[in-house]
């Protein structure tokens, strides 16, 4: 929508097709389950940096492609959709840089992603879900973000009564019982001085 628009407007539409490309995923999956085919899920993974786009290949065939840094973590975010059980997965740059007010979302974690040794926030994006999933995952939001902020201070048993409060809220939600699991796998560690908290991926 914005070819030559602020990066702002840039990030926001690169929220607003993943965002619209679930809804349209939605309508096709219900019509899938009226001809008794299961449903097509698919993971979405955004990153917002500097990019080189260009055209490789030979006379016989050729394509336009990009390469960089922030493609990698783009595509290590979408590998991440799974793991997470998100559709939309994000960067905190590309929320940043977005500010986008109307599109709600919640931390996942604090991670280092495969050929990057700086870590991330990455985020689940929620706009799109239903109203009562939606609000399960909000309720529980701030308790998981201080469960990370308390993880990244070896503050682990802090970290760990926030999530119980977390999962008496919402019970079935994984994201939850995965930051238990990780809390209690880095508790029973001997962890080095410099360690910086993220989980390596």
């Amino acid at each position: 929508d914005h070819p030559n628009g602020s990066g702002k407007d840039k990030a926001h539409d690169a929220l607003n097709a993943a965002i619209d490309l679930h809804h349209a995923l939605r309508m096709y999956n219900q019509h899938r389950a009226n001809s008794g085919y299961d449903p097509i899920e698919i993971g979405i993974g955004i990153h917002f940096g500097a990019v080189i786009i260009g055209t490789v290949g030979s006379d016989d065939r050729m394509d336009t492609t990009v390469i960089g840094d922030s493609v990698n973590i783009a595509n290590r975010l979408e590998a991440l959709a799974p793991y997470y059980h998100a559709d939309i997965v994000v960067s905190e740059q590309l929320l940043a840089t977005a500010q986008c007010e109307s599109v709600q979302a919640r931390l996942l974690d604090w991670v280092k992603v495969k050929g990057r040794s700086t870590p991330l926030k990455i985020y689940e994006v929620i706009t799109h879900l239903p109203e009562e999933l939606k609000a399960r995952k909000l309720n529980v939001a701030e308790f998981i973000e201080q469960a990370v902020k308390a993880r990244i201070e070896q503050r682990f048993d802090d970290a760990l009564t926030l999530l119980q409060r977390a999962l008496a809220t919402s019970s079935g939600d994984a994201l939850i019982l995965h930051h238990i699991e990780v809390c209690h796998r880095y508790k029973a560690l001997e962890l080095a001085s410099d360690w910086d908290g993220a989980l390596t991926m």
